[in-house]
């Protein structure tokens, strides 16, 4: 063999490893741009989930805002109604009270009458009795 078909071969050698090196660049331009595709989608579906979190997010607030609201105002409410309730009860204790002391007194007004009854049946029928009943 003579140095032109080295050189041919040579030449053969460094074509097809040119093609090679080729072929497998544009497999990998291919990858990079499948690679690039998928990053956009997960990014696209970070930023859309995220969107969407802080519109939950911010529903829930309002949501929530309405509801410590609300039970503001039925805890005012039911202070308000206790508040009466327990200015009714203090009426209602001093009505009893008042109505104890009155029926306190008739019942020891009772108690002196029944002594003086019991003071007269004996002297009228002579029963001998202690002194204080």
């Amino acid at each position: 063999m003579e140095f032109r078909d080295y050189i041919a071969i040579l030449s053969g050698l460094v074509g097809i490893l040119a093609i090679f090196i080729w072929v497998m660049g544009m497999l990998v331009q291919q990858i990079n741009k499948r690679i690039d595709t998928v990053d956009k989608r997960i990014d696209d579906f970070r930023d859309n989930m995220d969107k969407r979190l802080g519109e939950l997010r911010d529903d829930m607030d309002t949501k929530f805002d309405g509801v410590y609201r609300r039970m503001g105002e039925l805890k005012d409410d039911m202070d308000r109604r206790f508040e009466d309730i327990y200015r009714r009860l203090g009426e209602l204790r001093g009505e009893m009270d008042r109505r104890f002391g009155d029926l306190r007194e008739e019942i020891g007004g009772l108690r002196e009458e029944t002594k003086e009854i019991k003071l007269l049946l004996y002297k009228v029928l002579e029963v001998p009795h202690k002194q204080g009943e």
